[in-house]
């Protein structure tokens, strides 16, 4: 089942400078959606927030810990809360009764509405969305940094996240990756993207690719390249995509020709630039925060990395 207006849900560990931006954005561009923050209490009567406190325990969320096996380079405590925020938002479905939700990573503005997105990727007949960037090692991720899910389609991908690390031609599966990431000197591994690439290639539920162009219209998977895996390529301005607002819609370039973009992911240093492509209502803060980006910005620029 789907809601005929999917929440807006973002899941953010502490409280980061740029948060605000993402959640006002997405409330001014979806006004009939309850935007919500999964991860800490935010004293916004305009947006609702649910702590993790709130949400952890379930039985699902214990079998993944206890099933979980550490395969990658980067500290176990991050590798886990990646996958630990899918619990957490599946318990906040069934806590909820909610049964379709958008989920967006918390450096993207949104300037589409959920109804939009809904009608152009004719997700009514879809079990979830998300970023599948392709088949080979080099692109061997899918990103729920921008996805669809209902609550059916979120029950199966956790539990298949424990298959993967309790059945033994799985975790095999995950150890002969690790060791292809390994053996080229990556750094990385096994994380929640690759597991979610192996659940949506093995078509356990029916999905979107969200990557793909639908009728003009793109998700931006990463601001800073001009190479989106999938979607194309990308002019270049500055050292991010060339982006020029048409009443207040970002179009992005490929090959000189406007392809709208529902959302901008300013993912790493990017982030600096996100007070300036804001194009939402005036929050609390907001001032302070403006100070905060120009200086990451500032920042970024001295240290010699181009944003």
């Amino acid at each position: 089942m789907i809601d005929s207006n999917p929440k807006i849900v973002f899941i953010h560990q502490g409280i980061s400078w740029y948060l605000p931006y993402a959640l006002h954005q997405a409330k001014s561009v979806s006004p009939a959606s309850e935007v919500v923050l999964l991860g800490q209490e935010l004293g916004d009567n305009t947006i609702t927030s649910i702590s993790f406190q709130g949400l952890q325990g379930s039985k699902a969320e214990v079998a993944f810990n206890r099933a979980y096996v550490h395969l990658s380079t980067n500290p176990e405590s991050f590798e886990r809360i990646c996958f630990l925020r899918w619990y957490y938002l599946l318990q906040y479905m069934r806590t909820n009764n909610v049964d379709s939700v958008f989920c967006f990573d918390s450096d993207v503005l949104l300037y589409s509405s959920a109804f939009e997105i809904m009608d152009k990727y004719d997700l009514k007949n879809a079990d979830c969305g998300c970023l599948l960037f392709g088949t080979g090692p080099e692109f061997y991720a899918a990103s729920a940094g921008t996805s669809f899910w209902t609550r059916y389609a979120l029950e199966q991908f956790c539990d298949f996240i424990v298959r993967c690390y309790s059945q033994v031609d799985l975790l095999a599966r995950l150890k002969s990756l690790y060791s292809v990431f390994g053996n080229e000197g990556r750094v990385g591994g096994i994380c929640d993207m690759t597991v979610l690439h192996m659940f949506l290639s093995g078509r356990y539920v029916s999905s979107c690719n969200l990557l793909v162009d639908s009728d003009g219209n793109i998700f931006d998977q990463n601001i800073n390249q001009g190479l989106d895996c999938g979607a194309g390529k990308f002019d270049l301005a500055c050292g991010k995509k060339r982006v020029e607002f048409v009443n207040s819609k970002p179009m992005v370039f490929r090959n000189g020709t406007p392809v709208r973009a529902h959302l901008l992911h300013f993912q790493g240093q990017a982030k600096g630039h996100i007070p300036l492509f804001y194009r939402g209502e005036n929050f609390r803060g907001k001032p302070l925060s403006d100070l905060k980006g120009f200086v990451y910005r500032l920042r970024g620029d001295i240290c010699g990395k181009r944003t």
